[in-house]
């Protein structure tokens, strides 16, 4: 038989579930749209939730806003 996987949360989920991260208030910022739809997505997260909105322009960066943030696993979790 086989088992499929469960799908894996976001990267921003991840960073917010990560002890390892240091402790993660926000993330926001912009990327390019996987899907090429929109051509950009703003994302904006707290713990408690997150948006994703289309956007027709935006750069390619992410702001990671917290307390004892670890640069090097932040950047090891957005990689994977």
């Amino acid at each position: 038989s086989t088992r499929a996987c469960p799908p894996r949360p976001p990267p921003a989920d991840r960073l917010f579930a990560d002890a390892a991260c240091g402790h993660v208030l926000r993330v926001k910022g912009f990327a390019p749209d996987p899907q090429g739809e929109t051509g950009w997505l703003e994302l904006n997260a707290t713990a408690a939730g997150k948006t994703l909105a289309p956007i027709p322009q935006g750069q390619d960066v992410l702001i990671v806003i917290g307390e004892g943030l670890d640069k090097e696993r932040i950047e090891a979790v957005l990689r994977n």
